[in-house]
């Protein structure tokens, strides 16, 4: 059996944590359910962004696996600015949309990755 690595065991309990808290501040009521959305947007997408760079710095890529998953960690980033621009553009007046311009965006980058990724090799009957 192989040991669980440490900072996946600290991104699982960190996860666990945030669940709780966002549980228990709901039922007391000192936070709204947007804001928890929120707030796990940001958890989720610095877990991705982690993951991402992570994988991104593995010396077994070939080059086009390493541009997919910096792409990755772009669209994670996205999702970790997202409450900022969200912010940015309920100032200038755009309310209603904002959660989708943010979500767009993020989905958007990411599709952008996935399809960046190499395909592996296979024969014509597999094709």
């Amino acid at each position: 059996m192989r040991r669980v690595p440490v900072a996946h065991l600290c991104l699982g309990v960190l996860y666990v944590v945030m669940l709780a808290l966002a549980t228990g501040s709901l039922r007391a009521g000192s936070l709204r359910s947007d804001d928890v959305a929120e707030i796990a947007r940001v958890l989720f997408g610095l877990i991705g962004l982690a993951a991402a760079v992570r994988a991104a710095r593995s010396r077994d890529l070939d080059r086009r696996a390493h541009r997919a998953w910096l792409t990755v960690a772009v669209s994670f980033a996205v999702l970790v600015v997202s409450p900022l621009l969200k912010l940015g553009l309920e100032a200038i007046g755009i309310r209603s949309a904002a959660d989708d311009v943010t979500h767009v965006a993020f989905v958007l980058a990411l599709l952008v990755a996935l399809q960046m990724f190499p395909l592996g090799r296979t024969t014509r009957r597999e094709r």
